[in-house]
C-alpha cells in the first residue's frame, strides 16, 4: 500500500511539473506571436509608406497614370516574390511518412498488481479484504 501511495504521489508531482512547463511554453509562445504580429505590421506599414513616397515622386515626374502603373508593378512584384518564396519553403518541408511507434504499456509486477487489487477491494468496503491484509 505504501508503494502505491508513493507511486500516486510521484505521478502527481510529475503532473505538476509538466503543467508548469506547459504554462511557461504557452506564455513564451504568446509573447513570440505578439512580437511577430507587431513586427509584421510595422514592416508592412514601412513598405506601404515607401511605395506611397515612390508614387508621389513619380507622379510629378511621369504623371498620375504611369506612377500608378509603376507602383502597382512594384506591389505585384513584391507580392509575387513573397508567394514564390513561401511556396519554395513549403516544398523543402517533407511530411513524416513513417507511422508513430505504438505505445507499449508494460504489465505491472505481480506484487504491484496484488496491491492494487487489494486497495480496490478495501475501497469498495470488502471487509474480508481488510482481514486478509491483516493476516498477510
Amino acid at each position: 500500500m505504501e508503494r502505491l501511495a508513493k507511486l500516486i504521489l510521484s505521478f502527481v508531482d510529475l503532473a505538476e511539473v509538466e503543467v508548469q512547463a506547459l504554462k511557461r511554453g504557452v506564455v513564451r509562445f504568446c509573447f513570440t506571436l505578439l512580437f511577430l504580429i507587431a513586427g509584421g505590421l510595422l514592416a508592412l506599414t514601412g513598405v506601404c509608406l515607401l511605395l506611397a513616397a515612390a508614387y508621389v515622386a513619380l507622379e510629378d515626374a511621369v504623371g498620375r497614370v504611369w506612377a500608378l502603373t509603376i507602383v502597382g508593378a512594384l506591389f505585384a512584384g513584391i507580392g509575387g516574390s513573397l508567394l514564390i518564396a513561401s511556396r519554395k519553403r513549403g516544398e523543402t518541408v517533407k511530411p513524416a511518412t513513417a507511422p508513430a511507434a505504438p505505445v507499449v504499456i508494460p504489465e505491472p509486477s505481480p506484487e504491484v498488481a496484488r496491491e492494487v487489487a487489494q486497495a480496490k477491494r478495501e475501497a469498495e468496503g470488502d471487509e474480508d479484504a481488510a482481514h486478509i491484509r491483516i493476516a498477510s
